[in-house]
């Protein structure tokens, strides 16, 4: 094949490219930050899967997006890379910004072969990235830049493959619009029901059965409390029968999808996350902007999150035992818990702020030209 001869790339027009066919955390990040990159006067477009609901929110948004098809051997399909090179030189483009990892393969190739100078790829999952021969060769030969979403993410970058520089990489945190939230005025009553929350996909890894061991726990202590879940997913069923059979239905309620997070969130006293791996936990800071101290197990990047003992509080992985400890210390001492909750939204606001985070993204593409 005749090797494709650079051509000339204007710095300001970025390509963000993830064909994943669903909707998630590296879509999210994808949409909002070519939005505010766009605003900032960026020309920017998004590669997607036509049938994605990141293709039709990229419509909906303005934002010119181009469909595509990929899958786990595109990066050797001729035809595929020459649908993405047309697309990187008629746009001109100066960056690319990739998700998947078949998106790195396929779309990295063909921006190289393009002439693509800055091909980036982002990181938003805490695992372990595998020492095969492809891996070595594409971390070392096609990505030129890395953005990690936590300092967690950046060890799992790097622990299995020789070949990952860490000065390729930038920890860039995940921005939340901290305008959208904000506490809620009302105050818990001394003998009323402490309301715990919980957010997330009903799954093994957001582990929601943690939260029918604290209530057994809670119960058996006799406190007066109320758990609210918002979230759908696989493990639904399992979880209602489960609560059934323990006879806690009134003390959990499983609410399914829940599309408005912040009313969801000022309707809850403490939130507690049980996952037990986050590459990065929103949620966590969603709930820190409304005011409400953090309870989540010491894993992954929660710790980069949750400062213990002054917004929340960190537990030993799965250790229930010290979860109700530490939901029974917050709804003895009301005092403590609205200033960790107050502690949490300061360090919300000034670690995880959206307009904070597109600054420093536009400092990385600014260092990569230079560099």
């Amino acid at each position: 094949m005749k090797k494709t001869e650079p051509h000339k790339i204007h710095n300001k027009t970025i390509c963000f490219f993830n064909t994943n066919k669903a909707w998630g955390g590296g879509e999210k990040w994808h949409l909002e930050y070519a939005c505010g990159l766009r605003d900032r006067g960026y020309s920017v477009y998004i590669i997607a899967y036509k049938e994605s609901p990141l293709y039709k929110k990229a419509l909906e948004a303005e934002i010119q997006v181009f469909g595509l098809k990929l899958n786990n051997f595109s990066f050797i399909n001729n035809s595929h890379l020459r649908k993405i090179r047309k697309i990187l030189t008629q746009t001109a483009t100066g960056f690319v910004i990739f998700n998947l990892a078949r998106d790195l393969k396929a779309g990295g190739r063909a921006a190289k072969q393009a002439g693509i100078k800055h091909r980036i790829y982002r990181r938003g999952s805490a695992i372990p990235v595998k020492n095969t021969f492809l891996n070595r060769y594409i971390f070392k030969h096609i990505v030129t830049e890395i953005i990690s979403n936590s300092e967690e993410t950046t060890k799992t970058l790097t622990c299995l493959n020789p070949v990952v520089s860490e000065k390729k990489i930038t920890v860039l945190y995940n921005g939340i619009d901290t305008s959208k939230f904000s506490p809620a005025e009302k105050k818990r009553k001394p003998d009323g029901p402490l309301v715990i929350g919980n957010a997330g996909r009903l799954s093994k890894q957001k582990a929601q059965h943690h939260l029918i061991e604290l209530a057994e726990q809670l119960t058996n202590k006799g406190v007066s409390f109320k758990i609210l879940v918002a979230g759908d997913g696989e493990l639904h069923e399992e979880l209602t029968t489960k609560t059934q059979e323990k006879n806690l239905q009134g003390h959990i309620q499983w609410e399914g999808f829940v599309s408005d997070i912040k009313s969801f969130l000022r309707k809850i006293d403490v939130f507690v996350l049980t996952s037990h791996w986050e590459g990065f936990g929103y949620v966590l800071i969603e709930a820190m902007l409304c005011g409400l101290p953090v309870i989540a197990f010491n894993t992954s990047s929660n710790p980069e999150i949750v400062k213990d003992g002054e917004t929340g509080y960190l537990i030993p992985p799965y250790d229930i035992d010290k979860l109700t400890e530490a939901v029974e210390r917050l709804r003895v001492n009301p005092a403590q818990a609205r200033e960790m909750g107050q502690k949490g939204r300061n360090r919300a606001m000034e670690l995880f702020d959206f307009q904070k985070a597109l600054n420093k993204l536009e400092i990385i593409l600014q260092t990569a030209v230079r560099g």
